[in-house]
């Protein structure tokens, strides 16, 4: 036996040498391009699996998958299933299934309970509709159904607490889909007129594999693609997705660039504009981004155009403005939207408005009780306004609810912030600091997180001494983390 975590085959000779019997601690396997069409038996004896991607093959069936308990990340793009397998309804741990570009008609019921998945990638298949019951994936952030020959959506599909959802590419859903969508915080991607299924694009094929590319975060390899379809064929979409690329790149001037070009070949793409505000904003160049951002909303008035302009007038400082649209989104969203009443909280705050950044935060807890940031922006205003008894009594409160509703991630923050309280109340914190080197997982990025908390550090008015612990357990997580 070997204790090797990672293993990445890309050669079917590689595959075929491979005795999976013996790498039994495998945690994250990828099979690529290995002209495969059934899998090795003992790959599904590989219980301590968390990630496998089996990509670019010719697999058809699947069946053994259930037995892979812990896996979270599932990745089957890019074979030749006519059906998802019904043993991939028994992955209980599944947060990311894709599934896309294969030959499936219809989504079975079993997908519907994975009650844990998160992302759900069924793009580039034959699905005609989506189930009734689409609803159950209550935790369900990111939804793509892409290039398919779906003629309509559920209105049960507005009953889900979705950030991106994505059906373009289906011709007969231009206009067909719950008008509710529009006034949801999330990232709409629709059908335009005359949008079929980029039969007119000659170079579909391979556009297909840099997106995949581009999920799977392989950004360089990805533009190299994308800059051999640029040269037979000037295309506004293959432009987006390029510029894209650079922007996670952080290549900002070229992403600048290519969006530019973008919407000089299709002006009417609001999400062109609201790209290349964001690179703007990267940039620093806030008056360029704020342009951008307004003809988006001029195009598609949307929450999450409001937002993208509340967030660089929060960075240029004009919170008044970063207020208003914050305001304008809460008023499309029917004041249904937690998060939305949290940002305008924060921008209260920059403002100095404490009593209305607090009602902010009081309702949306009121809208959703189980939205967990409005509890850690609460908690964090009792820190950062110096009312740290107040703050450990909200802590005996809601400590109980936050623990139970909240991601691992999450329960690091609470705990972080709990420990800072003690610690400004000069109380022990070296059972929160155990109770936090257990939680923390080193897949999780608080980096932002710990950068704000220096600064506010920087700017409180604690004893040194105070300082000096607080900055001493933002460096043990740190440390854990890298």
């Amino acid at each position: 036996m070997d204790d090797q975590e990672y293993l990445s085959i890309y050669t079917d000779d590689e595959y075929e040498e491979i005795d999976f019997s013996k790498k039994t601690h495998l945690k994250y396997l990828t099979i690529y391009d290995c002209e495969i069409t059934n899998l090795n038996p003992d790959i599904f004896k590989l219980k301590n699996l968390k990630e496998l991607r089996i990509t670019d093959n010719s697999i058809k069936n699947i069946s053994g998958i259930g037995a892979l308990k812990k896996l979270k990340k599932l990745d089957l793009s890019y074979n030749e299933f006519d059906k998802i397998p019904d043993s991939v309804s028994e992955l209980e741990s599944l947060e990311e299934f894709n599934f896309s570009y294969n030959k499936i008609t219809e989504i079975p019921d079993g997908i519907l309970s994975l009650h844990r998945l998160k992302m759900l990638d069924l793009s580039g298949n034959r699905i005609t509709k989506v189930p009734e019951k689409v609803d159950k994936l209550e935790d369900l952030k990111e939804l793509d159904l892409t290039n398919n020959y779906i003629k309509e959506l559920p209105d049960s599909i507005c009953n889900l607490n979705l950030e991106i959802l994505s059906f373009s590419r289906n011709k007969d859903l231009t206009d067909n889909y719950p008008r509710c969508l529009n006034r949801m915080d999330l990232q709409l991607n629709k059908p335009e007129k005359g949008d079929k299924k980029f039969s007119h694009f000659k170079n579909n094929a391979i556009y297909e594999k840099a997106e995949s590319m581009i999920y799977d975060e392989e950004y360089k390899p990805a533009v190299d693609i994308l800059n051999k379809i640029l040269k037979e064929e000037q295309c506004g979409q293959t432009l987006y997705s390029r510029g894209y690329c650079y922007l996670e790149l952080k290549e900002y001037h070229k992403a600048c660039e290519d969006f530019t070009v973008a919407i000089e070949l299709v002006s009417d793409k609001e999400r062109f504009f609201a790209a290349k505000g964001v690179a703007h904003s990267r940039l620093d160049e806030f008056e360029d981004a704020v342009k951008n951002h307004s003809k988006a909303i001029e195009l598609n008035p949307s929450i999450r155009n409001y937002k993208n302009r509340a967030f660089v007038y929060k960075d240029m400082g004009e919170y008044a403005k970063s207020v208003d649209d914050f305001t304008k989104a809460i008023e499309i969203a029917e004041g249904e939207n937690s998060g939305l009443y949290v940002l305008r909280a924060a921008a209260y705050k920059r403002m100095g408005d404490l009593d209305n950044s607090w009602k902010d935060l009081d309702t949306a807890v009121e809208v959703n009780p189980d939205y967990i940031l409005a509890y850690i922006d609460t908690f964090e205003m009792y820190i950062t306004s110096k009312t740290y008894r107040k703050g450990l009594e909200y802590i005996g409160k809601h400590e109980k609810h936050v623990l139970d509703i909240g991601d691992e991630k999450y329960k690091i923050l609470f705990l972080y912030l709990k420990a800072t309280v003690y610690i400004c109340l000069n109380m022990d914190i070296e059972s929160l600091e155990n109770e936090l080197k257990e939680l923390f997982d080193k897949d999780i990025n608080l980096e932002w997180y710990f950068g704000h908390m220096r600064d506010w550090l920087n700017e409180s008015e604690l004893g040194q001494d105070k300082k000096d612990k607080i900055g001493e357990l933002t460096d043990l997580l740190e440390s854990i983390e890298n």
